[in-house]
């Protein structure tokens, strides 16, 4: 029975690593996917790529 218990805390250790892990992932993917957008956006407005970065630098 203690042994099970060991194992079920060891496991819900691990799925709440993973969870954390994946949440962290989804966030960084949305921070980047915006930039990627704005920076389209601006490249958009005839803007050389020098330009953009200066003004975000």
């Amino acid at each position: 029975m203690a042994l099970g218990f060991i194992g079920l805390v060891g496991f819900v250790g691990i799925v709440t690593d993973v969870s954390l892990l994946l949440a962290r992932y989804n966030t960084l993917a949305r921070a980047v996917d915006s930039a990627a957008i704005s920076a389209a956006g601006q490249m958009r407005s005839d803007r050389s790529f020098a330009e953009v970065a200066s003004r975000r630098a």
